[in-house]
């Protein structure tokens, strides 16, 4: 269970915990954008410090030659963003994510996968093992150090992924390195959510659950995304 409670000072209800738990995500309604989006992200947990050493990123489509090297935006510029875990090169990924759409409508939506319905039973996907038991090293870091894909956290299976910063090491994680890529680049659109932010929209999902991704950016509107995002760890 989420050990989140509803505020009663705030937009977050029984129903938005309810959503966020029974599909790993959920969207707060009429927001006020002038509060800071730190305050909305305590609701879920502690705001996390991310790179440059800021609890608040700004998130805006780049082309590659823009983008900060190592970064998925350094790869993948103006394409679809795959699907993937939120700091996954950290050695335990943030819990929630907490985005907001700044001033203009945000016209190119994120994408949710719920990643239970890669291992469920009626999955085509049959590798849950070697997920399970591969060693996979996360690169592009100062410190780069091995991980599983798939662990049990607090009860629950969490999927970490990130095609950019994870790397096969062994024959299990070289078993599924190649299909689940595969798997995820060509999901069909009954199967993940698309959400595109009004302004005093603020999307919230549980990282350790869903992986998001970033719809492609037509070069005539790479200049309208723009999306505040504080990362969020678990409450004690």
């Amino acid at each position: 269970m989420l050990a989140i409670e509803p505020s009663p000072e705030s937009t977050l209800t029984v129903n938005h915990l309810a959503k966020l738990h029974s599909r790993g995500w959920t969207v707060l309604e009429g927001t006020n954008p002038e509060t800071p989006l730190v305050e909305t992200a305590r609701l879920f947990g502690v705001p996390l410090t991310g790179r440059g050493g800021t609890v608040e990123k700004m998130l805006a489509p780049k082309r590659r030659d823009d983008a900060t090297p190592n970064s998925m935006s350094a790869q993948y510029g103006l394409d679809a963003l795959p699907f993937h875990t939120d700091t996954a090169h950290w050695s335990s990924p943030a819990r929630f994510v907490v985005m907001r759409a700044l001033s203009n409508p945000t016209k190119i939506p994120t994408r949710l996968f719920d990643s239970r319905l890669l291992l469920s039973a009626d999955s085509a996907f049959k590798n849950e093992e070697d997920l399970r038991v591969g060693v996979w090293r996360v690169v592009g870091i100062n410190a780069p150090f091995v991980c599983s894909v798939l662990a049990e956290w607090s009860g629950a299976r969490v999927l970490r992924w990130d095609p950019c910063c994870l790397e096969p090491v062994d024959r299990h994680a070289q078993s599924v390195h190649w299909y689940l890529n595969y798997y995820l680049e060509h999901l069909k659109e009954e199967k993940f959510v698309s959400v595109a932010l009004e302004p005093g929209q603020v999307l919230v999902f549980d990282n350790h659950r869903v992986l998001h991704g970033r719809a492609p950016v037509p070069e005539e509107q790479a200049a309208g995304r723009a999306l505040e995002r504080i990362v969020v760890g678990a409450k004690a």
